[in-house]
């Protein structure tokens, strides 16, 4: 495991890219957290944390706060305060305690002079502090109605520069901060308790402090989100990312280094694959199948209208695959992240009751689906059906587990968001069913790439599926060349996570790519992980990748404290 925090994403792809084996990665850019105001707040206890917060360590620490956002009834009381707050900070040594403000990295200072350069027609103050002659200091500055539409606004500018705007509504705060760049806390100021709790559920960061800011506790999980990453801080899973059962699968490090050759070529798009010599028909089918994709709840056609030849384990032909390519997956993850504000609105027991639909819908198709696994693998019938009923356990126990996702108030665990999935090959309905269900029972919506080598089980899950109550846009199948389409994945912008079982060349390219945008990323080899094993193929290992953790702090309080 490779885990840290780094300050820009080339430090992030240069670290991944000399990277000689495919190893679990962990990592963060280094963000600021974010302050919301209501006008029924204590606006001067308000004030008085953001003072000491906006540029604790010099504004330089992940919990600082760089962005603020005031209700506007209270707007100009609360800056009018600040102000006089801001005007009596100190900067100096960090030594000596009678300073509030240390010393700046001489980087950190010409990125905040060229943003001020660049935003002179913003009104601002600062603090009326004289600056120290030796050594490398900024004086704290605030900027004042930031439009969220500058760029600035978004810009990660590490330093005592603080940023406030305006906003109206709850709803319109909460737009505001979610669609941030940066996840990594907020703290919501405010008495009402019915408004806390509302937004404590729908901010989409790290760690929400109510009425106070800065409080760690390190027993509690919480991770990143957005683009600032998605690393874990604190908690029982921080610890379980650097352990792992003794029977789960692990990497071997005695293997031969990655084939730079290989790693160059993954994700080129290849012809579509024609058979050498005339094939056979099969006898038992009558006519050929034509498989479509599943997008938005829809069979849909391939963008490029290209085809492949699927042919059985004795050379018949079974039917016509699409080659998709990348607009079918831009399709595809547009329909999965329109889907998923309703699929991860339901609650754990209304996705539960779905997936236990999805599941008997199967059960009574259990002789097809063995039969499709029999022709494409050429395993034998009994095979393909013990392969079925392990499948329909995995997604009866997905089904439990939907409404176990849910927990506290204060420890939340939140649906990841649009998952990339690709799916192994040597269990064309195991493999997925294994990682399908756990994904969309804890409220995320999924574009899976199947296998390959043997599509047509996941043809037939597409078409149950359709008819199993499962909201269009939830599960999302494009069919094709594995290397292209999931390296399409890994660089799309809003797909939150991606899950890759293939090649080791594959494994490091798209660890790679989802650097990019600090993607979450679980890659392993198609062979290292046993499916049907209860151990390598359910529990935690898998579940913990189909949710974000969340930490509410609140202060106790001084009503009891004598």
């Amino acid at each position: 495991m490779l885990s840290g925090a780094l300050s820009t994403k080339e430090e992030c792809r240069s670290i991944v890219s000399s990277l000689q084996y495919p190893i679990p990665v962990s990592l963060c850019q280094v963000g600021k957290s974010s302050m919301i105001v209501f006008s029924n707040s204590d606006i001067d206890s308000a004030v008085d944390c953001l003072a000491d917060k906006g540029f604790y360590a010099s504004g330089q620490a992940y919990d600082s706060i760089g962005k603020v956002l005031v209700q506007s009834s209270c707007y100009e009381k609360f800056c009018k305060r600040l102000k006089e707050k801001i005007s009596k900070l100190r900067v100096g040594d960090a030594l000596d305690h009678s300073n509030d403000v240390g010393a700046t990295t001489s980087k950190n200072i010409s990125a905040i002079k060229e943003a001020l350069t660049l935003n002179t027609h913003l009104s601002q103050f600062k603090s009326s502090s004289a600056i120290p002659d030796t050594g490398s200091y900024h004086t704290p500055t605030v900027l004042l109605d930031v439009q969220p539409s500058n760029d600035i606004w978004d810009e990660v500018l590490l330093g005592p520069l603080v940023k406030v705007a305006s906003f109206r509504t709850a709803k319109e705060a909460v737009a505001i901060v979610n669609h941030s760049k940066q996840g990594v806390g907020c703290s919501v100021w405010s008495e009402k308790n019915s408004l806390i709790m509302q937004l404590t559920k729908q901010l989409n960061v790290g760690t929400v402090w109510v009425n106070c800011h800065g409080i760690r506790e390190s027993s509690r999980p919480s991770q990143y989100r957005s683009c600032t990453g998605s690393m874990q801080c604190g908690g029982v899973d921080l610890l379980k990312l650097y352990m792992s059962p003794a029977a789960t699968p692990r990497l071997s490090f005695s293997d031969d280094k990655i084939d730079p050759s290989l790693v160059k070529n993954f994700g080129k798009a290849t012809s579509p694959a024609l058979p050498s010599d005339k094939p056979t028909v099969d006898p038992e089918e009558s006519v050929n199948r034509t498989i479509k994709l599943f997008i938005g709840g829809v069979l849909k056609r391939s963008a490029n209208d290209s085809y492949r030849t699927v042919l059985s384990s004795t050379g018949a032909v079974l039917g016509s695959l699409p080659d998709a390519n990348k607009k079918d997956i831009r399709d595809a993850v547009e329909a999965a992240a329109k889907a998923f504000p309703g699929w991860s609105g339901k609650s754990g027991y209304n996705r539960s009751q779905i997936l236990y639909f999805l599941a008997e819908n199967i059960c009574r198709r259990k002789e097809d689906f063995a039969e499709v696994i029999a022709q494409s693998t050429g395993r034998k019938y009994d095979d393909g059906m013990q392969e079925v009923d392990t499948s329909l356990q995995r997604l009866f126990m997905a089904a439990a587990w939907a409404d176990k996702f849910t927990s506290s108030p204060w420890e939340q665990k939140d649906p990841v968001g649009v998952i990339g999935i690709t799916a192994p090959s040597q269990w064309p309905m195991l493999g997925l069913c294994s990682l399908l269900g756990p994904a969309i029972a804890a409220g995320n919506t999924v574009v899976v790439l199947p296998s390959d080598k043997f599509p047509l089980v996941a043809a037939d899950l597409c078409q149950v599926i359709a008819t199993s109550d499962i909201p269009g846009g939830v599960v999302n199948m494009v069919y094709g060349s594995q290397s292209p389409l999931s390296l399409a994945l890994a660089q799309h912008q809003h797909v939150q996570a991606v899950w890759y079982f293939g090649y080791p060349e594959g494994c490091h390219v798209i660890t790679k790519e989802g650097v990019e945008n600090n993607k979450q990323v679980w890659c392993e080899e198609y062979d290292r992980r046993k499916w049907n094993s209860l151990v390598q193929g359910t529990g935690y290992t898998i579940n913990r990748h189909c949710y974000n953790n969340k930490v509410v702090v609140m202060p106790p309080g001084d009503t009891f404290a004598n």
